[in-house]
């Protein structure tokens, strides 16, 4: 018995570091323990060497130690229920707000880069078409260039025609 109310006080004094907030309420469960406790192994000696039996007031006490450590013990669980499922309450809503605000965000980032490949590909298209322009005032040049060189040559033919003419007719 005292080895099992040795490892109670044990998982007590870790449940007080691990529960901060209901610490008060823990040393009362472990007062209450450890006073049921104290009496019942006090008792079972009595009755287990049968000298010196404890009177009905012990007995009394005993139950109503008991009786008390049962229903503190009890409220500590429901409390810790009724906290663990309004935490798990308050998580659910905050994971649906979560999911809402993920989607809400992931639809204005959908349009948000719509918008800016709507404005990269018109970018593109105006650069296509100035790229086309060039290439068309480029094709436009180099056809008036060919033919001012057609034109140059034709000249100069017809110059070294004249000049031979004339060779010929100063001859």
């Amino acid at each position: 018995a005292k080895v099992k109310a040795d490892e109670i006080r044990i998982r007590y004094d870790s449940l007080q570091r691990i529960d901060v907030a209901h610490r008060e309420e823990i040393e009362r469960l472990k007062t209450g323990f450890f006073a049921y406790s104290s009496l019942a192994n006090e008792i079972a000696l009595k009755m287990s060497t049968r000298t010196n039996m404890p009177d009905l007031s012990q007995i009394e006490q005993l139950r109503k130690l008991r009786n008390v450590y049962s229903r503190n013990a009890i409220s500590y669980r429901n409390a810790a229920e009724k906290e663990f499922q309004e935490t798990i309450m308050k998580a659910i809503a905050r994971s649906e707000q979560a999911q809402y605000l993920g989607a809400w965000i992931g639809s204005i980032m959908l349009l948000l880069i719509a918008a800016l490949t709507l404005l990269v590909n018109r970018g593109i298209m105006v650069l296509e078409n100035e790229l086309e322009n060039r290439n068309k005032m480029l094709v436009a040049a180099n056809d008036e260039l060919v033919q001012d060189i057609l034109k140059l040559k034709e000249a100069e033919e017809a110059r070294i025609h004249s000049e031979a003419v004339s060779q010929i007719m100063d001859d």
